[in-house]
């Protein structure tokens, strides 16, 4: 499957930051498969978020959490991706709570 070793590649890419030719080449990922789609998201949002680029990472990151509940779980993403990749997707959870609690609150 070409699109998923794209994806491998721009995650190699983000572990030597090189956030440019990461998101490049998650952009160029040819990825119909719809089992893709929420990996593919969470690498482009992992790039973002690195690039200091939060409000599109949170947006792939909501993308791919909608997609692919287990992003969600700390101990799955630690398992499997990089402390740099974990570290991160932990943060955009952490930011994205904040945001809905004070969008919350605004709201009351």
């Amino acid at each position: 499957m070409r699109s998923q070793g794209e994806v491998r590649n721009g995650e190699v890419w983000i572990e030597q930051r090189r956030l440019a030719d990461a998101l490049q080449e998650i952009n160029n990922a040819s990825a119909p498969e719809s089992s893709s789609q929420p990996e593919r998201a969470m690498a482009r949002a992992v790039a973002r978020w690195q690039a200091q680029e939060r409000d599109p990472a949170l947006s792939d990151f909501s993308a791919a959490v909608s997609g692919q509940p287990e992003w969600a779980n700390p101990q799955w993403v630690k398992a499997l991706y990089s402390p740099l990749v974990a570290r991160s997707i932990q943060q955009m959870q952490t930011e994205s709570e904040r945001r809905r609690k004070a969008l919350a609150a605004k709201s009351r």
